[in-house]
């Protein structure tokens, strides 16, 4: 009986795997292996960018209008594009931009102020 190959899907083209193959690739060292300093400087970076992210909070809070934190709140916290943000707030697409690159300004100013921007 012949054996059945593991069909794997790329972006470009399907390719066919031996199941002896696709066994090394499963029982073999992972690929996602992280060595302790690797998980230590993951750690730390997660910790500084969630000092970063309540900062920015903070900052939204007292130093940007409510359009301008509803704004920056839909395109740059939620992920939505400009058109799906003026969509859901009956804005014009070019309003969202002005307003948000106004907002951003706002807290990079902020930010250099307080030392927090590399260059």
């Amino acid at each position: 009986m012949p054996q059945k190959t593991h069909r794997v899907h790329s972006p470009r083209k399907a390719i066919n795997v031996s199941p002896s193959h696709w066994q090394k690739l499963v029982d073999g060292p992972s690929l996602w292996t992280e060595t302790d300093v690797e998980i230590k400087a993951g750690l730390a970076w997660g910790q500084r960018k969630a000092r970063l992210l309540e900062w920015v909070r903070n900052q939204m809070e007292q130093r940007l209008t409510k359009r301008e934190r509803l704004l920056i709140k839909r395109v740059y916290l939620d992920g939505r594009s400009a058109v799906e943000a003026a969509n859901e707030t009956g804005l014009h697409r070019s309003t969202v931009n002005r307003v948000t690159r106004r907002a951003i300004r706002k807290l990079r100013e902020a930010a250099a102020r307080e030392g927090l921007l590399v260059k």
